[in-house]
């Protein structure tokens, strides 16, 4: 599936992984009694992707900058209206976890003023894509539409019994969310989303979507 002739850049959205880390994690406090769950989760995302692949040339961390939402809201005033002000101990966190992986461990962070960390990983991999194989690892099924013959997507799966990650080429995408990438905006339009406060079309629902 992956051509390892060329460089492997992985995208991480770290973004992702800090709510994930932040909202399912148990506090991991350290030494002087701060909670550091957010780069406990981050570590182990990064440990994890050591055993996908036979290697990875280049990895960056996206992060969401203070104003992420800014171009999405000038489009759509009521974009993600509904939900809550960010933990202030989360919004720390995430800040600590940028200087900690930048400066102590020296992996790239890319982030945009008024754009949302997808936003940017959707830019990062076009520049990339033409040389590269590009693996963007998120949760996102927004980013499913970016896949292509050198864009992958990795994502975190798991059942009752066993957890791990699944590699999604283009026919991945369509075995797992029923459309190919292309086809992703036109049923994410057509049913909207809750989380980010899109309403969809009117009296259709997942199922009439597909």
């Amino acid at each position: 599936m992956i051509d390892y002739q060329k460089n492997i850049i992985v995208l991480l959205d770290a973004n992702a992984f800090v709510h994930s880390s932040f909202h399912a994690y148990e506090e991991k406090l350290d030494i002087k009694g701060n909670d550091q769950r957010i780069i406990h989760g981050l570590m182990d995302t990064l440990v994890s992707l050591t055993f996908q692949f036979e290697r990875i040339d280049e990895i960056f961390m996206i992060f969401d900058p203070d104003d992420s939402s800014l171009y999405r809201r000038s489009k759509y005033s009521a974009y993600k209206k509904n939900r809550p002000l960010v933990d202030p101990s989360l919004y720390q966190q995430r800040k600590n976890a940028e200087i900690l992986f930048k400066e102590k461990l020296g992996i790239p962070i890319v982030t945009y003023p008024g754009y949302e960390a997808d936003d940017i990983i959707g830019s990062v991999a076009q520049l990339f894509k033409n040389e590269h194989q590009v693996i963007i690892v998120s949760p996102d099924k927004d980013i499913a539409q970016l896949v292509d013959k050198n864009i992958f997507l990795l994502r975190k799966w798991r059942n009752k019994t066993e957890k791990g990650f699944i590699l999604l080429d283009e026919n991945g995408v369509k075995e797992n969310f029923g459309v190919f990438p292309k086809q992703i905006p036109d049923l994410l339009a057509l049913m909207g989303d809750d989380a980010d406060n899109l309403p969809g079309v009117d009296k259709i629902g997942k199922k009439t979507a597909f």
